[in-house]
């Protein structure tokens, strides 16, 4: 016989000798994995540790512009990037109690807990972190700082933006979840009077809207031969959410139809995304990026 060990031979041929024909159970079956640690990682343990993960991604996490439909169907939650599950351990533990049996859980437990119970909160990886700033100091930490002194003035600056982009990473969270909480006197209105008009309830509305990277048409990982000298077309994508709901509206531009990305174009779009989204609030809290169009550094609404 290929392909088998003596020992494991042996334990088939005294297995068929006793048992006769039957499959062979493993004698870990219905045995709770303990995974290199010390506590039995039952229930209330995995219960614990998605509770604090879902609670960590809420506060520390931004949503993913898109999915990714190759190992999840959900929209996924994107920690930031100097984040690593190392951290998020170190921060799991010294937010128990002292006399908490969870101390005794490992951090390969951990892992493997985030993994199965919360595979849609996952690190934004450098790559996919789009911001400008943070691949500038990124890049002169990595490749231009050739004197310790520069690499401490970058390093400084770098934490400095961390701080500005968690604080407003803090403010996007706080506005949505007040207009989360006001959206409910809107239902309320909706149930006494029907449908409201513009501006007849004194609540918040949360919206948030940005351009997606342009997309060709017709798309494919492999490029046919003959359609190497030839300009696929392109089409532009443009999104405005009330974060209040998670309702999204998506505008599909063909590059014959694009009326331009500057403020002019973008808040035509976002106008008509007001008015197909609001529901009667008075009180409108608008996010969005430094964009041409976006800027908001200047007066565009």
């Amino acid at each position: 016989m290929l392909g088998i060990g003596r020992t494991h031979f042996e334990n088939v041929r005294n297995h068929l000798a006793t048992n006769g024909v039957i499959p062979r159970v493993h004698g870990n079956i219905k045995r709770v994995p303990r995974w290199k640690t010390k506590i039995t990682i039952d229930v209330s343990v995995a219960t614990a540790v998605k509770n604090f993960l879902e609670n960590y991604a809420e506060i520390h996490g931004l949503p993913s512009p898109g999915r990714n439909v190759n190992r999840i169907t959900q929209s996924l939650t994107l920690l930031p990037a100097e984040t690593s599950y190392k951290s998020v351990y170190r921060d799991f533990i010294a937010g128990l109690e002292n006399d908490s049996t969870l101390k005794l859980l490992k951090y390969d437990a951990f892992r493997k807990l985030w993994h199965q119970l919360t595979p849609y909160i996952q690190i934004m990886s450098p790559r996919t972190d789009l911001c400008d700033t943070c691949q500038h100091f990124r890049n002169g930490l990595q490749y231009n700082a050739r004197k310790e002194e520069e690499a401490k003035d970058l390093l400084k600056k770098f934490k400095e933006h961390l701080v500005k982009a968690k604080l407003e990473r803090n403010y996007y969270n706080k506005n949505t979840k007040l207009a989360e909480q006001q959206r409910k006197l809107v239902d309320e209105q909706f149930i006494i009077r029907g449908k409201a008009d513009y501006c007849s309830v004194d609540a918040i509305a949360h919206y948030s809207y940005d351009w997606a990277q342009n997309v060709h048409v017709p798309h494919s990982d492999q490029q046919v031969s003959k359609i190497y000298y030839l300009s696929p077309r392109k089409v532009h994508l443009f999104g405005i959410q009330d974060e209040a709901v998670r309702e999204q509206i998506n505008y599909v531009l063909d590059e014959d139809e694009i009326i331009g990305k500057g403020p002019n174009g973008t808040l035509s779009l976002v106008f008509d995304g007001i008015k197909k989204l609001n529901k009667g609030e008075k009180h409108l809290k608008v996010t969005c990026d430094n964009a041409g169009g976006q800027n908001k550094n200047n007066a565009t609404i």
